[in-house]
């Protein structure tokens, strides 16, 4: 039962945490050509001119026709600005969050990079 554990639950949960640290307590809501992030006390809008760019990262078999490994569900898009900062939005706060920002997000350049386990340094 350990090896099941290690190889399957595990990374799960450290992932899981991982990503519930990044977006816990924030709430976001996307619009055409407009992000808010809500968090505490503190709104903030931001919108389309003031993103340079959105990547996806994505376990390498997520969306692609076949099964994979639990944690392969678990992607993180991050939302990089003009002036150098920047947020994450987990697939804990949507499970479409990719296809949410590339409905609403059309003119900002947008891509995937696939990472075996896409962990949030």
């Amino acid at each position: 039962m350990s090896p099941y554990f290690l190889m399957f639950f595990f990374p799960v949960v450290i992932l899981h945490l991982n990503y519930l640290k990044e977006n816990q307590g924030v709430v976001f809501e996307i619009n055409k050509n407009e992000i808010i992030k809500k968090s505490k006390d503190v709104i903030s809008k931001y919108y389309t001119q003031d993103v340079e760019k959105i990547v996806i990262y994505s376990g390498g078999t997520r969306n692609r026709g076949y099964g994979g490994l639990a944690h392969s569900s678990y992607y993180y898009a991050k939302i990089k600005f003009l002036d150098g900062s920047d947020f994450i939005i987990t697939s804990l706060c949507s499970n479409k969050i990719d296809k949410i920002l590339s409905e609403n997000f059309e003119d900002v350049d947008m891509k995937v990079e696939r990472e075996f386990y896409p962990i949030i340094n």
